[in-house]
Protein backbone atom coordinates (compact mmCIF):
# COMPACT_ATOMS: atom_id res chain seq x y z
CA UNK A 1 0.00 0.00 0.00
CA UNK A 2 0.88 3.55 -0.30
CA UNK A 3 1.31 5.68 2.67
CA UNK A 4 1.04 9.56 2.69
CA UNK A 5 4.41 11.55 4.01
CA UNK A 6 3.00 15.06 4.84
CA UNK A 7 5.89 16.28 7.40
CA UNK A 8 8.80 14.10 6.98
CA UNK A 9 7.40 10.94 8.48
CA UNK A 10 9.09 8.27 5.94
CA UNK A 11 10.83 7.00 9.43
CA UNK A 12 7.32 6.02 10.35
CA UNK A 13 5.96 4.91 6.97
CA UNK A 14 9.08 2.03 6.50
CA UNK A 15 8.14 0.50 10.10
CA UNK A 16 4.32 0.84 8.75
CA UNK A 17 5.45 -0.96 5.78
CA UNK A 18 7.33 -3.92 7.62
CA UNK A 19 4.60 -4.59 9.79
CA UNK A 20 2.19 -4.99 7.82
CA UNK A 21 3.84 -7.31 5.82
CA UNK A 22 3.35 -9.82 8.57
CA UNK A 23 -0.58 -11.23 9.27
CA UNK A 24 0.10 -11.55 13.09
CA UNK A 25 1.15 -7.48 13.49
CA UNK A 26 -0.61 -6.34 10.76
CA UNK A 27 -3.90 -7.11 12.56
CA UNK A 28 -2.52 -4.94 15.78
CA UNK A 29 -1.38 -2.23 13.24
CA UNK A 30 -4.18 -1.39 11.44
CA UNK A 31 -6.56 -0.74 14.39
CA UNK A 32 -4.08 2.53 14.62
CA UNK A 33 -4.23 3.30 10.39
CA UNK A 34 -6.16 5.73 8.74
CA UNK A 35 -6.87 3.58 5.02
CA UNK A 36 -8.88 5.13 2.10
CA UNK A 37 -8.84 4.09 -1.30
CA UNK A 38 -5.79 1.50 -0.70
CA UNK A 39 -3.52 4.81 0.58
CA UNK A 40 -2.48 4.54 4.63
CA UNK A 41 -3.00 7.99 6.19
CA UNK A 42 -0.21 7.30 9.45
CA UNK A 43 -1.54 10.91 11.56
CA UNK A 44 -3.23 8.29 14.50
CA UNK A 45 0.28 6.70 14.97
CA UNK A 46 2.33 10.14 14.78
CA UNK A 47 -0.43 11.43 17.24
CA UNK A 48 0.47 8.32 19.46
CA UNK A 49 4.21 9.41 19.66
CA UNK A 50 4.34 13.07 19.29
CA UNK A 51 5.06 13.34 23.25
CA UNK A 52 7.80 11.04 22.61
CA UNK A 53 9.89 12.23 19.53
CA UNK A 54 9.41 15.65 17.70
CA UNK A 55 7.38 14.21 14.72
CA UNK A 56 7.87 17.92 12.89
CA UNK A 57 11.56 16.58 11.89
CA UNK A 58 13.44 13.48 10.50
CA UNK A 59 13.68 10.81 13.10
CA UNK A 60 15.42 7.48 13.61
CA UNK A 61 13.41 4.61 12.35
CA UNK A 62 14.47 2.11 15.04
CA UNK A 63 13.65 4.44 17.53
CA UNK A 64 10.32 4.93 16.67
CA UNK A 65 9.57 1.40 16.61
CA UNK A 66 10.97 1.05 19.85
CA UNK A 67 8.41 3.77 20.81
CA UNK A 68 5.45 2.12 19.30
CA UNK A 69 5.97 -1.04 21.22
CA UNK A 70 6.13 1.36 24.34
CA UNK A 71 2.36 2.50 22.78
CA UNK A 72 1.28 -0.53 21.14
CA UNK A 73 2.79 -3.42 24.02
CA UNK A 74 1.26 -5.97 21.54
CA UNK A 75 3.13 -5.81 19.27
CA UNK A 76 6.21 -6.56 21.80
CA UNK A 77 5.01 -10.32 21.64
CA UNK A 78 6.13 -10.80 17.88
CA UNK A 79 9.46 -8.22 17.77
CA UNK A 80 11.11 -8.72 21.64
CA UNK A 81 14.31 -11.08 21.88
CA UNK A 82 16.32 -11.69 25.14
CA UNK A 83 20.10 -11.85 26.32
CA UNK A 84 21.02 -13.15 29.00
CA UNK A 85 24.55 -11.57 30.20
CA UNK A 86 26.65 -14.08 33.23
CA UNK A 87 29.32 -12.55 35.01
CA UNK A 88 31.85 -14.70 36.91
CA UNK A 89 34.19 -12.41 39.68
CA UNK A 90 37.78 -14.12 38.89
CA UNK A 91 38.28 -13.21 42.48
CA UNK A 92 35.75 -15.00 44.54
CA UNK A 93 34.49 -17.37 41.86
CA UNK A 94 30.72 -15.66 42.25
CA UNK A 95 28.58 -15.85 39.41
CA UNK A 96 25.49 -13.35 38.26
CA UNK A 97 22.99 -13.19 35.59
CA UNK A 98 20.86 -10.71 34.04
CA UNK A 99 18.44 -11.13 31.24
CA UNK A 100 17.94 -8.10 29.03
CA UNK A 101 15.24 -7.60 26.37
CA UNK A 102 16.38 -6.36 22.74
CA UNK A 103 14.66 -5.00 20.06
CA UNK A 104 17.95 -5.34 17.42
CA UNK A 105 20.68 -6.62 17.62
CA UNK A 106 23.32 -4.66 16.34
CA UNK A 107 26.33 -5.52 13.09
CA UNK A 108 29.38 -4.81 14.28
CA UNK A 109 31.17 -6.90 11.45
CA UNK A 110 30.03 -7.37 7.00
CA UNK A 111 28.43 -10.79 8.17
CA UNK A 112 25.45 -11.69 10.43
CA UNK A 113 26.98 -14.78 11.87
CA UNK A 114 30.40 -12.47 12.99
CA UNK A 115 28.22 -10.04 14.73
CA UNK A 116 26.24 -13.06 16.45
CA UNK A 117 29.76 -14.08 17.58
CA UNK A 118 31.31 -10.50 18.48
CA UNK A 119 27.93 -9.91 20.83
CA UNK A 120 28.46 -13.63 22.76
CA UNK A 121 31.95 -13.74 22.83
CA UNK A 122 33.89 -13.66 26.29
CA UNK A 123 35.11 -10.93 27.77
CA UNK A 124 37.40 -9.70 30.42
CA UNK A 125 36.85 -6.44 31.93
CA UNK A 126 36.97 -4.61 36.29
CA UNK A 127 33.40 -4.82 37.36
CA UNK A 128 32.06 -4.05 41.05
CA UNK A 129 31.43 -7.41 42.64
CA UNK A 130 28.75 -7.20 45.39
CA UNK A 131 30.56 -10.32 47.25
CA UNK A 132 34.04 -8.26 47.32
CA UNK A 133 32.80 -5.13 47.49
CA UNK A 134 35.38 -4.43 44.79
CA UNK A 135 35.94 -3.72 41.35
CA UNK A 136 37.53 -7.29 40.21
CA UNK A 137 38.19 -8.58 37.10
CA UNK A 138 34.96 -10.59 35.56
CA UNK A 139 34.51 -12.76 32.81
CA UNK A 140 31.14 -11.84 30.84
CA UNK A 141 29.21 -13.86 28.39
CA UNK A 142 26.44 -13.10 26.64
CA UNK A 143 23.72 -15.58 25.39
CA UNK A 144 20.56 -14.68 23.22
CA UNK A 145 18.41 -17.14 24.52
CA UNK A 146 15.03 -16.14 22.99
CA UNK A 147 14.42 -14.06 19.25
CA UNK A 148 11.34 -12.76 18.35
CA UNK A 149 8.76 -13.69 15.30
CA UNK A 150 10.72 -11.18 13.60
CA UNK A 151 14.41 -10.21 14.01
CA UNK A 152 15.89 -6.86 12.90
CA UNK A 153 19.39 -6.66 12.73
CA UNK A 154 20.80 -2.72 12.94
CA UNK A 155 23.64 -1.72 10.74
CA UNK A 156 24.17 1.75 12.52
CA UNK A 157 27.72 1.64 11.47
CA UNK A 158 26.55 1.69 8.04
CA UNK A 159 28.90 -1.28 6.98
CA UNK A 160 28.83 -2.86 3.35
CA UNK A 161 26.71 -5.78 4.71
CA UNK A 162 26.52 -9.39 3.37
CA UNK A 163 23.51 -10.28 2.92
CA UNK A 164 22.36 -13.50 3.53
CA UNK A 165 18.66 -15.37 2.22
CA UNK A 166 18.51 -16.75 5.80
CA UNK A 167 19.70 -17.70 9.44
CA UNK A 168 19.31 -20.42 11.54
CA UNK A 169 18.39 -20.28 15.30
CA UNK A 170 17.72 -23.07 17.63
CA UNK A 171 16.95 -25.16 14.47
CA UNK A 172 14.61 -22.80 13.34
CA UNK A 173 14.57 -20.88 9.73
CA UNK A 174 14.54 -17.30 9.49
CA UNK A 175 14.05 -16.05 5.96
CA UNK A 176 14.85 -12.20 4.81
CA UNK A 177 11.62 -10.61 4.22
CA UNK A 178 12.47 -7.13 3.79
CA UNK A 179 15.08 -4.32 4.35
CA UNK A 180 14.72 -0.46 5.51
CA UNK A 181 17.29 1.66 3.76
CA UNK A 182 18.48 5.14 4.63
CA UNK A 183 20.40 7.53 1.91
CA UNK A 184 21.83 11.13 3.37
CA UNK A 185 22.84 11.32 6.92
CA UNK A 186 21.48 11.30 10.35
CA UNK A 187 20.57 14.59 10.07
CA UNK A 188 18.63 14.65 6.82
CA UNK A 189 17.85 12.16 4.27
CA UNK A 190 14.87 9.40 3.25
CA UNK A 191 13.53 6.20 4.70
CA UNK A 192 12.71 3.28 1.71
CA UNK A 193 11.54 -0.23 2.29
CA UNK A 194 12.33 -3.45 0.05
CA UNK A 195 9.76 -6.17 0.51
CA UNK A 196 12.51 -8.67 -0.76
CA UNK A 197 10.06 -11.74 -1.16
CA UNK A 198 7.97 -10.21 -3.66
CA UNK A 199 11.03 -7.63 -4.83
CA UNK A 200 8.50 -4.48 -4.15
CA UNK A 201 10.44 -1.33 -3.22
CA UNK A 202 7.88 1.18 -1.15
CA UNK A 203 9.34 4.86 -0.78
CA UNK A 204 6.02 6.34 0.80
CA UNK A 205 3.21 6.93 -1.92
CA UNK A 206 5.98 5.46 -5.20
CA UNK A 207 5.87 1.41 -5.36
CA UNK A 208 8.72 0.12 -7.40
CA UNK A 209 8.94 -3.30 -8.96
CA UNK A 210 12.49 -4.11 -8.51
CA UNK A 211 14.54 -7.25 -10.51
CA UNK A 212 17.06 -7.40 -7.25
CA UNK A 213 18.39 -5.69 -4.49
CA UNK A 214 21.72 -4.93 -3.20
CA UNK A 215 23.74 -3.95 -0.03
CA UNK A 216 23.58 -0.16 -0.71
CA UNK A 217 22.56 1.83 2.02
CA UNK A 218 21.07 -1.09 4.41
CA UNK A 219 20.28 0.43 7.84
CA UNK A 220 17.97 -2.65 8.66
CA UNK A 221 17.50 -6.09 7.64
CA UNK A 222 14.47 -7.77 8.55
CA UNK A 223 14.58 -11.63 8.87
CA UNK A 224 11.12 -13.67 10.12
CA UNK A 225 10.81 -17.71 10.94
CA UNK A 226 8.97 -19.98 8.82
CA UNK A 227 6.24 -20.44 11.34
CA UNK A 228 5.86 -16.34 10.90
CA UNK A 229 5.38 -16.06 7.48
Amino acid sequence: MKILNNNSNCYLNVIIHMLINYKETRNIIKEYLLIKNNIICPSRLLKLIENKIDISRQNDCQETLIHLIEVIPKLNKYIEGNIQNSFICLNCNKKRKIIDPFITIQLFKESLQESIDELTNKEENYLDCDNCKARTKTIKKSNIIKLGNIVLFLNILKLKIDINDFFIYNNLKYNLTGIIKHLGNTNSGHYYYIDTINKIEYSDTTITKINNYNNNDVYILIYTNLLFN
